[in-house]
């Protein structure tokens, strides 16, 4: 558990870790230069599993989290954040599933979000079978960092550290190199509560971390062949998987299916994902695309019709149906 000024929640998130119900692990809290209470509430604690590392200044996120990796005595390495709250039975699930599974190297879980008064405001659910999870690291990231579970000597033995220069989407960045290496999986439970609150990375360094995340991705774009695409062509395709592409622009959207299409025959060639997970997941896209936007344009599922991808569309009968009824409609 990394620690930088995080005196507001962190008494709580240290008491759900010694209250699990895995009661033989080491606590390595790394104090990384707190200039408020934290250092006083973690000596709070008077537990033999805990093993405090201060830092006398600021490292920086990146640095703590590699320093744990390497000092960590035990075969498995969970991560926590100082604001979060782990389930009671999180890290019993947890190692039992990778001593029953030797061939998983990292293992997640689903999680409930909550608020800065624990009031529960979403969930997110994950993947849970490594093929699935793979397909899911090309929109997003596919495991919640301070609920993942991780084999320390795989880690080592294949050199996958935090990389410095991904310092505002450093898991998601280590988890797409990792699972070229190593298989993943995520429990299918909530095996943790994940704050959201005012002062979190993902809240003030929004746009730097969209920027490295479109990077990482723009990686598997690259491995799948579209080195040539444009730029903008990269960033038009991105942008389209967050649902941020409101144009319901004829050309926008060809160039949308154009990217599409070389990205599924890419696939088929490199055999990098899962193809009918990775097939399954960008028709699922498009066809929610025609669907909301068919409204104000009704060319879009005439033009939809004349690629490719529109063979393998899941549009059903009644979809289709109603949407060529607003084209003839409006035509």
């Amino acid at each position: 558990m990394p620690v930088y000024n995080a005196e507001k929640y962190l008494g709580e998130a240290i008491e759900s870790i010694l209250d699990q119900t895995l009661r033989n692990f080491e606590f390595l809290i790394i104090n990384d230069g707190s200039t408020d209470n934290s250092l006083n509430i973690i000596n709070g604690f008077d537990d033999a599993r805990i093993r405090l590392i201060d830092h006398p200044k600021n490292m920086g996120l990146v640095a703590s989290l590699n320093e744990g990796l390497k000092i960590a005595s035990g075969q498995f390495i969970a991560r926590m954040d100082a604001d979060d709250i782990s389930n009671t039975n999180r890290l019993h699930i947890q190692v039992d599933l990778l001593l029953a599974n030797p061939e998983i190297g990292l293992v997640g879980c689903h999680m409930d979000i909550i608020d800065e008064h624990k009031n529960v405001i979403g969930e997110r659910i994950y993947q849970t079978s490594h093929d699935a999870i793979k397909v899911e690291s090309f929109f997003c990231c596919p495991v919640p960092h301070p609920g993942v579970m991780l084999k320390k000597d795989s880690f080592i033995k294949n050199n996958l550290f935090y990389d410095p220069l991904s310092y505002h989407a450093e898991d998601y960045e280590l988890w797409q190199r990792a699972l070229s290496e190593l298989k993943f999986a995520n429990i299918d439970a909530k095996l943790l509560q994940y704050r959201i609150t005012s002062n979190q990375v993902s809240n003030l360094f929004a746009v730097k971390q969209k920027f490295e995340t479109d990077t990482i991705r723009s990686n598997y774009l690259k491995s799948l062949g579209l080195t040539e695409s444009k730029d903008a062509d990269r960033k038009l395709l991105l942008n389209f998987f967050d649902g941020q592409i409101e144009s319901n622009d004829l050309l926008t959207f060809s160039r949308i299916l154009s990217g599409i299409e070389r990205i599924i025959n890419g696939n088929k060639k490199t055999g990098l994902f899962n193809v009918t997970l990775l097939n399954n997941e960008l028709i699922k896209k498009s066809d929610q695309f025609v669907r909301v936007n068919s409204n104000r344009n009704n060319k879009l599922y005439s033009l939809y019709k004349t690629k490719e991808l529109f063979q393998l569309s899941k549009l059903n009968a009644y979809n289709r149906f109603n949407i060529s009824i607003k084209e003839w409609i409006k035509s």
